[in-house]
């Protein structure tokens, strides 16, 4: 027996508090400043979504597991029987005592199939690069052999559910961001934020393309960063988006075998400074931090290079290494 949907509404109240379906919500589990979660209801089901944490759907059972960390759902339907009482008949036909470890036959079953919602799928119908597109990449030093390199593609339509959406034109370029020829992201530098980024598939941008060329490799929080740090020539790559941080974990170690220093290099604004310290100070010090003076609107590398100029961005790198007492070392320099 599986806890009825009444149930699970008591279940999230309890823990997470008062909510609406479908209202804009900041995740408990995260550092969450910008309200995009919601609660749906799926097959009986009340979720939990968060398109930026790991597992994206959760049930109430997931979520009192992550809440507390207990370890497994067996220990979060303990804690929900023990702190909502259902122990008796009249919560869902239960068992008279409550649960303790497995010695007595669980209170409730579940099935382990993963919960999805229909989510839109985004597709592109590609064109030929234009100038005004070129024109744009090169006023961050981006050239169209980088661009080829890193699988940057023009797109004329951007189709949801097959349907067109919106479209490209002179004054608002979009672009296909893809990974042995498969669509993962769409960006519209110049759209406004709702369409700025349709994110297909979430990975470590620019990781594959890594050519190990001196011994320091650079997280950034854009692919566009990415590229114009391989640009001055050094190894780089970046985060989907900077609060999905948890992709990089499985990849630290190979990175520590490959590069002597890794710095994050995230965005010098409030977001950036807080993943940037959590990933340096909490995830592994083994991680070094720079970030743009403080005193610069430009808060990434690319607005450095589009309004101060590459050798600007040079000049703030190497102040930081020599800060360090790091040696860049060319090893397969360009």
């Amino acid at each position: 027996m599986i806890y009825t949907l009444d149930q699970q509404f008591d279940v999230f109240r309890y823990y997470f508090g008062s909510f609406d379906i479908k209202k804009p919500l900041k995740n408990p589990l995260r550092k969450d400043t910008t309200p995009k979660c919601y609660f749906n209801i799926k097959n009986d089901k009340l979720i939990f979504i968060d398109w930026a944490f790991i597992p994206t759907h959760l049930d109430c059972i997931e979520y009192v597991n992550r809440l507390y960390n207990l370890g497994d759902r067996l220990q979060s339907i303990n804690k929900i029987n023990r702190d909502l009482k259902y122990t008796d008949k009249t919560k869902g036909n239960f068992s008279n005592s409550v649960m303790e470890e497995s010695k007595q036959a669980p209170l409730i079953t579940y099935n382990k199939t993963i919960i999805t919602e229909d989510k839109p799928v985004y597709s592109v119908i590609e064109k030929s690069l234009e100038d005004f597109e070129i024109d744009y990449w090169l006023k961050f030093n981006i050239s169209i052999n980088t661009l080829n390199k890193y699988e940057i593609r023009p797109v004329k339509y951007v189709l949801k559910d097959k349907v067109i959406n919106y479209s490209a034109s002179k004054y608002n370029p979009i672009f296909g961001y893809y990974e042995n020829n498969e669509l993962f992201k769409i960006y519209n530098p110049l759209g406004s934020r709702f369409f700025k980024w349709r994110t297909i598939k979430a990975l470590l941008e620019g990781y594959s393309k890594l050519e190990y060329n001196t011994n320091v490799c650079f997280i950034t929080s854009s692919l566009k960063d990415t590229m114009c740090l391989y640009e001055l020539g050094f190894d780089a790559f970046n985060l989907p988006s900077e609060n999905s941080y948890k992709i990089l974990l499985p990849v630290i170690e190979q990175l520590f075998n490959k590069f002597e220093y890794i710095y994050v290099y995230l965005n010098n604004d409030n977001t950036g400074k807080e993943y940037s310290k959590l990933l340096t100070l909490e995830i592994d010090q083994r991680l070094q931090y720079i970030n743009n003076p403080s005193f610069l609107k430009e808060t990434d590398p690319s607005d450095i290079i589009k309004n101060l100029g590459k050798d600007y961005l040079l000049e703030i790198i190497d102040e930081k290494l020599n800060r360090d007492q790091i040696k860049l070392v060319q090893i397969n320099g360009k």
